[in-house]
């Protein structure tokens, strides 16, 4: 499902911190800027996040600089709507970048501060929230703008969107007795994001890898027939869109232990 666009914006005032409307530690956060036609736009973020534009419905993916600070767009001549989709990535857990804000730094035209209005990322505001609640089956598939899609190598790729769901289900046999064996969850995808099995959080996906196969604890993953797992992804594109190439769930059979 691609997420719609958040309908309530907050306005912000100049450098005023995310902290003063609540918001803390998000993975992503959309920001609405003011159109300019035809202008470039500079995004000034936080080293290692990143951010991308959607411009009247359209995916538009900007150009770094080499520090990774300023990312830079071109918008087309009769642009109405622009918004930003920032992704927090995290920071070292060290010295004073750990103090860092989250969040888009300025958004510019020229030297020209534009007004910025965000939201939090996700359905209804809440990427986590939604995700969690869509794992553990608290949101029915049948909801509007769900649609079936092919798991495959040349699966089509989903390009406008700034944030899209995939839901998953399956069924994992019985344990043999006597037998334990872990189970991990492989995934290969185009964009990055977030991934949540049976309303747990398990890790990132990376589009760039080189990590593809996610263990999961047996305790949080339901066997036997009749009982289903469900997992979630969500990916906001990069240069290659958005699709999933690979998942399954699958013992680790080198790991299997007789008890």
């Amino acid at each position: 499902m691609a997420d719609p666009l958040p309908k309530k914006w907050t306005a912000l005032k100049p450098n005023e911190p995310l902290e003063a409307h609540r918001v803390y530690g998000t993975h992503l956060l959309y920001y609405k800027i003011a159109a300019q036609p035809g202008a470039t736009l500079s995004a000034e973020i936080e080293p290692r996040d990143d951010v991308v534009l959607s411009v009247d419905g359209k995916f538009v993916q900007g150009t770094p600089d080499k520090y990774q600070k300023q990312i830079t767009f071109t918008l087309p001549g009769d642009a109405k709507e622009v918004v930003a989709l920032y992704e927090n990535r995290g920071h070292y857990n060290y010295k004073n970048v750990m103090e860092l804000p989250v969040g888009l730094c300025a958004m510019r035209v020229t030297t020209e501060n534009l007004p910025l209005e965000i939201s939090e990322g996700g359905t209804n505001g809440k990427e986590r929230d939604y995700s969690l609640a869509l794992s553990r089956n608290a949101v029915q598939i049948a909801d509007a703008g769900w649609k079936p899609v092919a798991i495959e190598t040349n699966a089509a790729a989903a390009t406008d969107a700034l944030l899209t769901w995939y839901r998953m289900q399956c069924e994992l046999p019985a344990p043999k007795p006597g037998v334990w064996g872990p189970w991990h969850l492989h995934l290969e995808a185009n964009g990055n994001g977030f991934i949540y099995v049976n309303g747990r959080c398990i890790g990132r996906n990376w589009q760039a890898g080189p990590q593809h196969d996610f263990y999961i604890p047996e305790t949080w993953l339901n066997f036997g027939e009749g009982k289903t797992n469900t997992i979630v992804l969500n990916l906001r594109p990069l240069d290659k869109g958005v699709c999933v190439q690979a998942a399954r769930m699958q013992p680790a059979s080198s790991f299997a232990e007789f008890r």
